[in-house]
């Protein structure tokens, strides 16, 4: 039974038999050879042999001789691939693969099929790929030219994903070339290698060029690919209406219906050799256009019980006795080469510090990687011989500051951490030079947006405290508020003069505090608002001369706006949040409202668009195709 079914895979490996003899046969002499001596040609050869000089190493040689003819024999017949056995293995054919050609033209928004036929041939195009099982599926979308939304693919949930966002909008420019979009669905299987393949168009008529349609399917047919056919709408028609549900009408006002082609269709799908049926509630459509997937659904349960009987290789058991062999020729120098193999393997870093061993190596780069991939930035920062790279160590660690400092040469990255350190001034004068040399850079406008925004908030609430601070509702009795901190404020009555009243507090010149407001925005209060922590509401404001305390207030008021715009670059830039100081809780509070409330603003500014990069997909595909047609 063995002989009988016994046979080489790879039997072409036979052909190395030849070199191998002769590389035996050349060994052999060579052993013979060595096994003579001068003391042949003066001795007997029958006495010769009872010699013992190099006796010993002559038996060696011939020893030698024989295991290699052994191993390299037994590497020529491993490497053709004996077998003489059959052994069951598990397979699966897949199905044919598809491309679905959906039209986006104006008339796919009539509601002739409620709620639109869109709408429909979405939630058909969703039945398709429940039944694909895994096949290769692409999408085509298409007006006045096709779009490639999905290429071939057997993950159906890369195309689930676009169907909620399709609409005949997302196409910039009117039209209904059906005929290209079977030409690019066949460029599509026929750039896959597919050598049969199905185009299946979810269409209510044949494209503005019925003609040019019937060439374009009979092409596929010739590539070797069917055309199927799914009518979307009735006959009774709808319409015609923007995605919007706004009517277009001709010249005259009157508006213009849009009927299903059925016959237009049914020719599409007789010449590409599939067939046509009306798009459905049920599941009938679908039986008739792909018999075969519904057939593979009701049998998919036992894709695993499908085995086939292949030879099993068997060349590795003649791999194996060069291999045993092979370490014998070396057999005087294994040990010392088993001790240099252990030493080089002890001798290993394992973590990236610095040192001699650790510089011999890696290089200092490459161990500063190393830290910061392991989240040890500190040890990154000294390590890395890159500023820039030694920036971004300090931008993960929350040193914004000196990361600022490391990113001079480059200013998008200087600006960033100038807005998260707190000085949106910089930061907005970075962003801006940055701009200037890239424009068109969508995420360094957005952050200079963001930080444009927060410096303007900033400014509104110093100006909305100074028009606090010069409300005459907040003197009462030519007293000072003790809302208004630290450099009061004196009272419409007693400034008309505009000399200081008795009781006002002055600054080292002789001045009235007053003309200090504007350096201490920062510490006024909403008059109206619950007294402070330190017991101001039964104390008048002290006089100038505590700059203590303003500090403080001030380095409040900074804190809230640095960590606002830091949650939002973080969210932009995917960083993890840097550990706050432990005194940023201590801020004002009601500014660091008025600051969460701006960046809520900002964030709503955002357009709520899912299909916005389908949409951007589809611009460039446009863009390309204007350049390339000038």
């Amino acid at each position: 039974m063995i002989m009988g079914s016994f046979h080489f895979l790879r039997p072409e490996w036979l052909l190395a038999l030849i070199p191998a003899a002769v590389l035996i046969a050349a060994a052999f002499r060579r052993t013979q050879q060595s096994g003579r001596s001068e003391w042949a040609g003066l001795v007997d050869a029958h006495l010769l042999s009872s010699l013992a000089i190099s006796g010993q190493g002559a038996q060696r040689a011939r020893w030698m001789s024989r295991a290699f003819a052994v191993g390299l024999l037994s590497a020529v017949l491993g490497m053709a691939g004996p077998t003489w056995l059959k052994v069951p293995t598990p397979t699966w054919q897949g199905g044919t693969p598809s491309v679905i050609v959906l039209s986006l033209a104006q008339s796919m928004n009539g509601t002739d099929l409620v709620p639109s036929r869109l709408s429909r041939a979405g939630h058909k195009l969703r039945d398709i790929l429940d039944r694909s099982h895994g096949d290769d599926t692409g999408l085509v979308i298409y007006s006045d030219r096709p779009f490639v939304a999905a290429p071939l693919t057997d993950d159906s949930a890369v195309i689930h994903q676009m169907l909620p966002e399709l609409s005949t909008s997302l196409m910039p420019v009117l039209g209904n070339r059906l005929d290209l979009a079977i030409d690019e669905a066949t460029a599509l299987l026929q750039r896959a290698g597919a050598p049969s393949g199905r185009i299946v168009v979810l269409a209510d008529d044949a494209g503005q060029d019925e003609g040019a349609s019937l060439a374009a399917v009979r092409r596929a047919r010739a590539a070797g690919y069917s055309v199927n056919v799914l009518g979307v709408g009735t006959e009774a028609g709808a319409r015609l209406q923007t995605a919007e549900g706004r009517a277009i009408q001709t010249e005259t006002g009157q508006d213009v219906r849009v009927e299903l082609d059925t016959d237009a269709l049914v020719a599409l799908a007789e010449a590409g050799g599939g067939t046509y049926a009306p798009i459905s509630a049920t599941d009938r459509d679908l039986d008739t256009v792909f018999p075969d997937l519904g057939d593979r659904m009701n049998t998919a349960g036992d894709r695993s019980d499908r085995t086939s009987d292949t030879w099993l290789d068997l060349g590795f058991l003649g791999l194996l006795i060069p291999v045993l062999l092979a370490p014998l020729a070396f057999r005087r120098g294994l040990l010392m080469v088993l001790l240099a193999g252990g030493l080089w393997a002890g001798l290993q870093p394992t973590g990236a510090q610095a040192g001699i061993w650790a510089d011999f190596w890696q290089t200092r780069d490459q161990q500063a990687q190393q830290a910061f991939d392991h989240g040890d930035f500190d040890a990154a920062v000294d390590l890395f011989t890159s500023p820039e790279r030694a920036g971004g160590a300090y931008y993960r660690a929350g040193q914004f500051g000196p990361a600022a400092e490391a990113f001079a040469a480059e200013s998008y990255n200087q600006a960033t951490a100038l807005a998260k350190s707190g000085a949106l001034e910089d930061a907005l004068a970075a962003y801006d030079a940055y701009l200037a040399a890239a424009p068109d850079d969508a995420d360094a406008q957005f952050n200079r947006d963001i930080v444009a925004a927060l410096l303007e908030q900033q400014q509104q609430q110093q100006d909305q405290q100074q028009s606090d601070q010069d409300d005459p509702s907040q003197q009462n009795d030519g007293k000072q508020d003790p809302q208004q901190g630290q450099d009061g404020q004196p009272s419409d009555e007693n400034s008309g003069g505009g000399e200081p009243s008795e009781g006002q507090p002055q600054d080292a010149d002789g001045q009235p505090a007053s003309e200090q407001d504007d350096n201490d925005d920062g510490d006024q209060q909403d008059p109206d608002a619950e007294p402070d922590q330190d017991g101001a509401e039964s104390e008048p404001a002290d006089p100038p001369g505590q700059p203590e305390e303003t500090d403080t207030d001030e380095a409040g008021d900074e804190q809230p706006m640095e960590d606002t715009f830091s949650d939002q670059m973080d969210a932009q830039l995917d960083v993890g949040d840097p550990a706050n100081p432990a005194e940023a809780s201590q801020g004002n509070t009601s500014g660091a409202a008025v600051l969460d409330q701006a960046a809520e603003q900002q964030l709503r500014r955002v357009p709520d668009d899912p299909s916005g990069l389908l949409r951007a997909r589809i611009r460039d595909h446009y863009s390309r195709l204007r350049g390339t047609r000038q």
